[in-house]
């Protein structure tokens, strides 16, 4: 296992290094002026990649648990487990669509971040502390897709509003 993970994180960071180093396009686009400092922006392009390394991990790694947490936690058989771990992915789609949504109609993405994140954490503790219970363990497994969904569109898209487009 430890081989795959080596590879990929391999991967990453070649392609995080072909894109570090690409010429600033100069297409017909407008110019974006960056609030930040040209020196700050390498440490952003970091954040974001340390964030979405953590966001990607927790969203994976939670819905790939969930199945096995709620046989164990909850004494569920594996198609019901099977059930709520496609619940929360379910959910993860809405969530992202809905948050389009919010958007388009004029809540801000920090906004939306706030409470994804929030709402993501209680979900995952409403998890682990209530997850033998089955309907407790597949509502906090749902809520916490939903919530997951948002975070890192709406993470690219304030930190988009706040740097350069190599950010």
């Amino acid at each position: 296992r430890w081989l795959v993970y080596a590879a990929v994180a391999a991967a990453a960071g070649l392609a995080f290094a072909a894109l570090w180093t690409a010429p600033e396009s100069s297409g017909s686009a407008p110019v974006h002026q960056p609030s930040l400092r040209a020196s700050a922006i390498p440490y952003v392009a970091l954040l974001m990649a340390l964030v979405l390394f953590l966001y990607v991990g927790a969203e994976i790694g939670l819905g790939a648990w969930t199945t096995s947490a709620t046989q164990r936690a909850a004494d569920a058989n594996l198609l019901t487990g099977a059930l709520v771990t496609s619940g929360y992915w379910a959910a993860l789609f809405l969530g992202r669509v809905a948050s389009g949504m919010a958007v388009a109609r004029g809540v801000s993405p920090g906004r939306v971040l706030v409470l994804s994140i929030i709402g993501a954490g209680g979900g995952s503790v409403a998890l682990a502390l209530g997850g033998e219970v089955l309907a407790v363990g597949a509502i906090a497994a749902v809520v916490t897709g939903f919530c997951f969904g948002p975070i890192w569109p709406s993470a690219m898209t304030v930190a988009e509003k706040e740097a350069s487009a190599n950010t």
